[in-house]
């Protein structure tokens, strides 16, 4: 499965390492946050530590550069700094945009020995490089305003929240995994799960057709999409939305324009109005 994330990841570990990298070692934290489209590296290590690429941290107000910073437990990695023209008052456009380039191109390493939430936004994107193997508590993850994340999980408990024109692929193994999509995201989900509870809407889509799942209950609304294979499944199709699904047992329903499209040995029960409908492959 590992071939899933391996052009993201190729891609962020050889531009990681285009120049010599600073270590930095932190205060302790079980939460990351990403902003300002930064592209990180997750390691599980016995240790917390971060490398920057050289010349890309911050050290000089007049010049952007990345900050590391960790309060009540949350390691946040974010952009500081404005370039300024000679007379201080104008933004030097190509100063900002060769700072701008160099951060976008090249990842930062973060190694940690605990993780409960991992937050991205603002364009920002993670990569795993081994599992991410959380053995206690609930992983949180959450992408917003075009992040990206390219991730192999083995969790308990996970709970995943796209929005605003995120994308994700993940690997997962977990007990129970609750999912948000909004906002157009995109979501794709391979592995093993036994209980899902998924909601879509406002134009998003996920395909987890790759996903081994014994008990799925999914929302779809607002133009949502849904590829989905399940052993049993409860759902609920409204507004436009449209939900493509391999299962075993179907019950649910479909309102509004909804359309439930099943495999034809499935057993269903799925009550239908206002133009919805259900069909058979």
């Amino acid at each position: 499965m590992k071939h899933l994330f391996s052009t993201l990841a190729v891609f962020a570990l050889t531009t990681g390492f285009l120049t010599a990298q600073e270590r930095i070692t932190t205060a302790d934290f079980d939460r990351i946050r990403v902003v300002n489209g930064i592209n990180i590296i997750l390691i599980p290590s016995a240790r917390n530590e971060i490398f920057i690429p050289e010349g890309l941290r911050f050290q000089n107000p007049d010049r952007f550069g990345i900050e590391t910073s960790v309060s009540r437990g949350t390691l946040t990695i974010a952009v500081f700094g404005m370039p300024r023209s000679m007379n201080n008052i104008f933004p030097d456009s190509r100063a900002v945009r060769n700072n701008r380039r160099a951060i976008r191109d090249n990842s930062i390493r973060v190694y940690f020995n605990s993780l409960n939430s991992l937050t991205l936004s603002g364009g920002s994107s993670a990569v795993s490089e081994r599992t991410l193997r959380i053995d206690e508590g609930t992983l949180q993850i959450s992408l917003s305003g075009g992040a990206r994340a390219d991730l192999d999980v083995m969790t308990n408990v996970l709970q995943l929240t796209l929005a605003g024109g995120s994308r994700a692929n993940l690997y997962v193994r977990a007990g129970r995994v609750t999912t948000r999509v909004s906002g157009g995201a995109n979501l794709t989900l391979a592995g093993r799960v036994n209980e899902h509870i998924l909601t879509v809407s406002g134009g998003a889509g996920i395909n987890a057709e790759k996903l081994e799942t014994i008990e799925l209950r999914t929302s779809l609304s607002g133009g949502a999409r849904a590829t989905i294979s399940a052993e049993s499944v409860h759902v609920t199709a409204s507004g436009g939305s449209s939900a493509r699904l391999q299962a075993k047992d179907v019950r649910g329903s479909a309102s509004g324009g909804g359309r439930i499209t099943l495999n034809r040995d499935a057993r269903q029960s799925i009550s239908t109005s206002g133009g919805a409908s259900v069909r058979t492959l």
